[in-house]
């Protein structure tokens, strides 16, 4: 009966999460449903993408970036050290577009992560009113500027992260995806985001769109040298130096892949599990691992000794229940099919090795390697300024 009534605890306590999350999620609009507002007279805005050995990526998302009808704009792509044809192809899109400027950079300075430093270089390089900071494998709409600059400009927001339209080459990729989503839920509140009373901040590499002014009074990218989590952080001081922030989903705004493979997501979680999950403390981050994913796993370990109980089914089928009903709603809010969401709790153990493996990879290598730079927790840990 003890481990009965453990078994009922930890499916409260999923089923706690999972509401919360659901409940969360309704905070977030869907700007695609929203009417577009338009303005008499667009600011300027540019557009920064730091690349790093994107030779695969960057030709179609520069092709993208063409086709934008914003009128003042200005596309600033960073080459940063690439050792492919990444610097050529930005060149012969720069040759083509006048619109889009190429910054060369080929050394790191010392204390600083490769990406953090590309965005500074891209802020620099910009002269615009608003700057959208993207990543070198993301599609843009059209229209994608003027329907996010106008909706900022008509709410007065200083920072708006666009959730994009993420994809995998697999439904199974795309399950994990989904799953991933309703824990990011559940971690991030967007009511508290908007709310100027409160300090919580969030970014969204894909699509964090800048007011120049208030990141100009915020500590910036230099005081975000070494920060992993660096969508996330520009949010954060953002919110600190008094930005007003929103985060909404864009689907038809802009279009991602995720990843291409599922090993490709266990690596891509090499760089940031360490530094989420336990703050670059192995304690702290097995702690945080366990601690989550024992709610989860309890009930089904001991199933063999209460299932001759009702409740101990109930423990079992309960959140499951819970989460199907929740994602049916978000599916709906924000155009995702449905499907995603029945398969995703299948996806909870690739989640756990892609956090485990990118735990176990940062201790045994004593810091994270990328994009063929090598930092060591140390530094890292010295240097960090958000924690998740």
């Amino acid at each position: 009966m003890n481990i009965l009534i453990i078994a009922l605890v930890c499916a409260s306590i999923q089923v706690v999460a999972i509401v919360v999350a659901g409940l969360r999620s309704r905070h977030v609009l869907n700007l695609d449903r929203l009417n577009k507002p338009v303005l008499s007279n667009y600011p300027t805005a540019s557009i920064v993408v730091p690349a790093c050995n994107e030779e695969q990526t960057i030709g179609p998302a520069l092709g993208k970036l063409s086709a934008m009808r914003y009128p003042h704009l200005e596309i600033i792509v960073v080459n940063d050290r690439s050792s492919d044809q990444t610097g050529s192809i930005i060149d012969q899109a720069a040759a083509k577009d006048p619109r889009i400027k190429a910054v060369h950079n080929n050394a790191l300075p010392s204390g600083w992560l490769g990406k953090v430093h590309a965005l500074h270089l891209g802020q620099q390089a910009s002269t615009s009113d608003w700057i959208l900071f993207t990543d070198a494998d993301v599609h843009f709409a059209p229209d994608a500027l003027e329907q996010t600059i106008a909706f900022c400009e008509q709410e007065g927001i200083d920072h708006l992260a666009v959730c994009p339209d993420l994809s995998g080459r697999s439904e199974l990729a795309n399950s994990l995806i989904a799953h991933f989503h309703m824990i990011l839920m559940f971690l991030v509140s967007p009511r508290a985001v908007k709310d100027p009373e409160k300090p919580d901040g969030v970014g969204v590499g894909a699509f964090n769109l800048v007011r120049r002014q208030t990141l100009e009074t915020s500590q910036g990218f230099e005081w975000l040298r070494l920060e992993v989590a660096d969508d996330f952080a520009l949010g954060t001081v953002l919110k600190a130096a008094g930005g007003k922030a929103k985060i909404v989903h864009g689907p038809n705004i802009a279009q991602v892949e995720w990843y291409p493979s599922i090993p490709a997501v266990i690596h891509g979680f090499e760089k940031n599990a360490y530094s989420a999950l336990g703050h670059y403390s192995p304690l702290k981050a097995i702690t945080k691992l366990v601690g989550g994913s024992l709610p989860v796993l309890f009930p089904i370990i001991v199933l063999p000794w209460t299932a001759d109980h009702p409740l101990g089914w109930v423990a079992v089928s309960a959140p499951l229940l819970v989460y199907w009903a929740v994602g049916w709603t978000l599916a709906r809010r924000i155009d995702w099919p449905y499907h995603r969401f029945l398969i995703a709790p299948l996806t909870t153990p690739l989640l756990w090795i892609a956090l485990l493996n990118g735990l176990i990879r940062s201790l045994q290598r004593g810091g994270i390697e990328w994009r063929g730079t090598t930092y060591s927790n140390a530094e890292l840990r010295a240097a960090q300024r958000i924690r998740l």
